[in-house]
C-alpha cells in the first residue's frame, strides 16, 4: 500500500519510503525515521522540490550531528588518554 507524503501531498508509489521518512520527522520521531533510512540517499523524485530539499536537509543536518558526536567521542577518549 502506498503511503502519501504528508508534506506534499505526493502518491507516488517509488517514493513511499521517502514518504515515509517524512511522516517519521513530521511526528518528530528521529529514532524511525533512522530506522526507515533517513541516513540512506532516499529520496521521491515526484514530490514538490521544497518537500526534496526539506527531507535532504534534514539528512544532513542529522549526518553531520552524527559527525559531530562522533569527534566528541573521539576527543574524550583523547583526553581520557592524556589524563592517565
Amino acid at each position: 500500500m502506498t503511503h502519501p507524503c504528508p508534506a506534499c501531498a505526493c502518491a507516488s508509489p517509488e517514493g513511499d519510503a521517502a514518504h515515509r521518512i517524512v511522516d517519521a520527522l513530521r511526528a518528530d520521531d528521529l529514532d524511525r525515521a533512522i530506522d526507515l533510512g533517513l541516513l540512506d540517499d532516499i529520496a521521491c523524485a515526484a514530490c514538490a522540490t521544497d518537500c526534496r530539499d526539506a527531507l535532504a536537509q534534514a539528512r544532513d543536518a542529522r549526518r553531520r550531528a552524527l559527525a559531530a558526536r562522533e569527534r566528541y567521542r573521539d576527543r574524550s577518549l583523547r583526553l581520557a588518554r592524556l589524563q592517565r
